[in-house]
């Protein structure tokens, strides 16, 4: 530090005297090799040139180097731009950094029951489908060639009512009626999926996996034909009509969608694994035929 404090002050004696150059000044600024180098080499990285109406007062102030002379800064009024190399992304690299989303939906539910061999589709006495609304978030990673996957957690909420049914248990108190059911359900799916990644603004993929679902809770309402108001309500279905019914239920879900820019388009469907009878004299599973869902992803 007082080597340099000399240094400037001489420098300051032999500018006064027009013996030193603001030049000169920053090649003897330089220690050793390096010093050398740059009066030597013109076509050195460090050459510098310094603007007109450069004091030497901005030189020093501006002059910083490391000891071991492995590296010289020089702090200049123009501003330079680094561009940096753009890293080639591999085959079918993802085009979008977009993964997390909110989603809304129709989707649907019937029962595929088993019995001494025969196949058929139950619904609400009548109704083969029940149809509800899902909404959710998902979170969607994508990573390399293309291969991706969704994680997400849904609600769904189902209100059906099945067509007119008839009461004649007791013959001179016959009444037609409805009954109507309303389901509360939480979902997780799990899926891997495969990308188109044509372009940042559209892609098109297909997915498998898996979904765990558990009905929080149900309700069933009877109702007289011509009347508003139920004659029966039973708020917990699966704790009185149906009481060994299982809530839970596991399902293969499959299918695809187009993503263009942040909305995405889902389409899928699902086939009951467990059975859910609550009889051992037949076989009943869960399917939902159809999930549709369009989601906003950021």
């Amino acid at each position: 530090m007082r080597k340099y404090i000399l240094l400037c002050i001489t420098a300051c004696m032999m500018l006064s005297m027009g013996t030193l150059s603001a030049q000169s000044l920053y090649t003897a600024s330089l220690s050793g090799d390096l010093s050398s180098r740059l009066a030597s080499n013109e076509g050195s990285a460090l050459k510098y040139a310094y603007p007109s109406g450069t004091t030497l007062q901005d030189i020093a102030a501006n002059y910083s180097a490391k000891d071991d002379d492995s590296e010289v800064v020089v702090s200049s009024s123009k501003k330079y731009k680094k561009t940096k190399k753009k890293k080639k992304k591999g085959f079918n690299a993802p085009k979008t950094d977009s993964f997390w989303g909110v989603s809304a939906g129709y989707t649907s539910k019937v029962w595929k029951k088993e019995q001494a061999g025969v196949k058929s589709d139950v619904g609400l006495y009548g109704s083969d489908w029940l149809h509800g609304i899902q909404f959710g978030i998902r979170f969607n990673p994508l990573f390399k060639y293309g291969f991706g996957m969704s994680i997400g957690l849904q609600y769904e909420y189902y209100h059906n009512k099945s067509s007119l049914l008839t009461n004649d248990s007791e013959p001179e108190n016959t009444f037609n009626y409805y009954q109507t059911l309303s389901e509360h359900v939480l979902r997780l799916p799990i899926h891997l999926e495969y990308r188109l990644n044509f372009s940042k603004s559209f892609q098109l993929f297909f997915y498998g996996g898996i979904v765990a679902d558990y009905i929080i809770s149900g309700e069933m309402d009877f109702v007289k034909e011509g009347e508003l108001n139920s004659y029966l309500v039973d708020r917990n279905i699966y704790g009185t009509i149906i009481p060994s019914a299982k809530r839970y239920n596991a399902s293969f879900l499959y299918g695809g969608g187009i993503r263009i820019y942040a909305v995405q388009f889902n389409v899928n469907s699902e086939m009951g694994l467990l059975n859910v009878s609550p009889s051992e004299e037949y076989i009943l599973k869960q399917n939902n035929p159809l999930t549709i869902a369009l989601s906003i992803m950021f």
